[in-house]
């Protein structure tokens, strides 16, 4: 039975050189392209985002982790600089280092198939049917191209799925201790706290990283904030996730840092959400804490919040009752765009409906089979039925699923989606730790939250965030339920002299 690779002292050396290396290069390259004080600004954010990579590396080395764990946290934490940060152009294909380490995970990951290690062995899958799932749409992405209309969309979307396949299967197979899934809470929290730092710098200066399709917007809408993301709605479904992290540490950490920490990534992603104007994120942080309020808040805290809500909503009311009336006005248009309100006709709730009956008819024609990988925009543009103006893309998670792969995955999809919430409901009701629960009610709301977030954007299937998220769920699951049965044999265990709890 053979170990995990731990590194040596010149192996992290290596690793930490690489990243210094690069970055530093990549720092020294933009200090020129700083002309004024909101360059400046931008230049400090992204720099403080770097330091932070650098400390955490140092980190890893001091606790000697191996090489595997090391490759997924840098996986996890490079999602959150993102292509829009650092990229760079090898002809038609853009490299940047979440790429890059999931080749090098990938590359890994064969190895340890080949040489059968012990680490791979299934019985330490607990979550094998969503795996097989998984495993079965990547096959069925790939069997779709044979009618794919557009088989350039096509490859593009399957390299996409099966590169958010392998995010989730990295983390269900290398990440087994509960200060992984930790360390996978904080820089998530990390990489709320650079967004929102981002996301007032677009708000105040109106200044955007070149992704972003705010760039060259008009003016008046340049004071949404897009931080890493190429548009405001991509933005803001993320942050709906994210505030939940900082609520639940909030809720569940003792050190009064931590909870000012917490309290800031709620109140401040609150704001951002709201000023970039995405009815479907605001729908669904309310959705979020209705949930929570319901099925997670003691009896006291229902109370106290209760009359806190009571008051808040009448001082609301009375100072700022145009703006309170224009957001519910938007948050019932957004949901009779959802509903399919017939008494609602106009402009982008008009569109979105559009784009629907567009894609059932697709479906129907496909006998369900859905029309292949990535061609609902292609089917859009030169196949609609119903007038959609302009507009390519479904914008909506669960009817691009249903459309591109057809009803099976769609059914699949649901039925786990709905399952890990399930599970995960369990988790924080059973859950005795501070840890566990903080944990479980993050992933528990965030996935509540995406399920209406989700229709923001203009296709989820791109957005990293959406595969961590399900590798985030999914492996901590599959950690609780190892940890449940007493698995003590398993085998990442014999390194508990070098990796300690």
């Amino acid at each position: 039975m053979r170990n995990l690779v731990v590194p040596t002292r010149k192996t992290y050396q290596l690793i930490y050189a690489m990243l210094f290396s690069f970055l530093a290069a990549w720092s020294i390259q933009n200090v020129y392209a700083v002309s004024s004080w909101k360059d400046l600004i931008l230049f400090g954010i992204i720099i403080s985002g770097i330091l932070m990579t650098l400390y955490f590396a140092r980190l890893a080395y001091d606790i000697k982790l191996p090489i595997p764990i090391l490759i997924i946290y840098l996986l996890i934490g490079s999602f959150f600089i993102g292509s829009g940060i650092i990229s760079i152009d090898v002809g038609p294909i853009g490299v940047f280092p979440y790429r890059v380490f999931l080749g090098v995970m990938t590359l890994w990951l064969v190895i340890e198939l080949f040489q059968r290690k012990y680490i791979l062995q299934a019985k330490f899958v607990r979550v094998k049917p969503t795996v097989y799932f998984f495993l079965f749409w990547v096959g069925y992405g790939l069997l779709s191209l044979v009618w794919v209309r557009s088989v350039t969309l096509g490859i593009k979307d399957f390299l996409f799925l099966v590169s958010g396949v392998l995010t989730i299967l990295f983390v269900i197979l290398f990440l087994y201790k509960q200060r992984d899934y930790l360390v996978f809470f904080y820089l998530w929290l990390a990489a709320d706290l650079l967004f929102i730092l981002l996301g007032f710098w677009n708000h105040i200066t109106h200044n955007h990283l070149p992704i972003s399709r705010l760039a060259t917007a008009p003016a008046y809408i340049q004071g949404r904030p897009s931080a890493v993301f190429t548009n405001e709605n991509d933005y803001a479904s993320f942050m709906a996730i994210g505030i939940f992290f900082g609520f639940s540490l909030f809720n569940h950490s003792k050190n009064i840092m931590y909870k000012i920490l917490g309290l800031f990534v709620l109140l401040s992603g609150l704001y951002l959400i709201l000023v970039s104007t995405s009815r479907a994120s605001v729908i669904a942080v309310l959705l979020g804490f209705l949930v929570w309020y319901l099925l997670l808040a003691s009896k006291k805290e229902k109370i106290r919040i209760f009359w806190i809500g009571v008051i808040l909503s009448l001082l609301s009311g009375i100072l700022f009752f145009e703006r309170v009336k224009a957001l519910v006005s938007n948050v019932i248009n957004e949901l009779a765009s959802v509903l399919g309100n017939p008494e609602v006709e106009e402009g982008s709730v008009d569109i979105r409906k559009n784009l629907l009956r567009n894609g059932i008819e697709f479906v129907q024609d496909t006998f369900g089979f859905g029309i292949g990988a990535g061609n609902a925009e292609y089917y859009i543009k030169n196949l609609s039925i119903y007038p959609t103006y302009g507009q390519t893309n479904l914008h909506n998670w669960w009817a691009e699923i249903m459309v591109n792969y057809g009803l099976l995955i769609f059914t699949g999809y649901v039925l786990i989606y709905f399952g890990i919430i399930f599970k995960l409901y369990k988790a924080f009701k059973n859950s005795v730790s501070s840890q566990t629960k903080m944990i479980s009610e993050a992933l528990f709301i965030g996935f509540i939250v995406f399920s209406i977030s989700s229709i923001s954007p203009s296709s989820v299937m791109t957005l990293s965030y959406t595969w961590l998220l399900f590798a985030f769920g999914l492996g901590y699951l599959n950690y609780l339920y190892l940890n449940k049965t007493n698995a003590r044999d398993y085998q990442y265990e014999q390194h508990s002299t070098t990796y300690k709890n």
